[in-house]
């Protein structure tokens, strides 16, 4: 489902609300311009002395309730063009499931039951162009900024996947 239902879903293990990476720009100047009245989660920075929000999305500082998810589809559907809103795709996970996220794609998790976490970074083909994408916005925050490293070196990837396949291509030659 594109929304999440009105009460919280409390069957399953985590509640997941995953959004487009073409929503970015909308979804990030809507928390930008909220960003007064959302409540912050937990700690978070990127530097000595007081917070200062670099980025929304990267500095992952709010968590939407499911009333906040809806005001930003209802805001960002009245400001757009055809009425489009920022509305992410929200399902639960069950114990032994996997999520996949798309590369570029802002998410946001909710456990429901005592769980452990296990993530693992890949880039797929159609992936990279998002990833470089990425880059550039991270190199733009600031240097004491924890999300500027570019953990997921997709710059590297491509030079090693492009000297992998041009290895495998001489060895077929032979």
């Amino acid at each position: 489902s594109r929304l999440p239902p009105e009460e919280p879903v409390r069957a399953g293990d985590a509640q997941w609300e995953v959004w487009l990476p073409s929503d970015v720009p909308a979804l990030r100047q809507w928390l930008t311009e909220h960003d007064g009245r959302l409540q912050y989660r937990g700690t978070y920075g990127h530097g000595d002395g007081e917070y200062e929000v670099a980025d929304p999305i990267y500095d992952q500082c709010h968590f939407l309730p499911q009333p906040e998810v809806r005001q930003c589809f209802r805001d960002t559907a009245a400001s757009s063009v055809g009425g489009r809103g920022v509305q992410p795709y929200s399902f639960v996970q069950n114990e032994r499931e996997a999520v996949f996220i798309p590369a570029g794609a802002p998410h946001q998790v909710r456990n429901l039951k005592s769980c452990m976490k296990v993530a693992l970074d890949f880039v797929s083909p159609e992936g990279i162009t998002q990833c470089l994408e990425q880059v550039k916005h991270l190199r733009k925050l600031p240097d004491k900024h924890g999300a500027k490293e570019d953990k997921l070196q997709a710059q590297c990837m491509i030079i090693e996947s492009a000297r992998n396949a041009f290895k495998l291509i001489e060895q077929s030659r032979l």
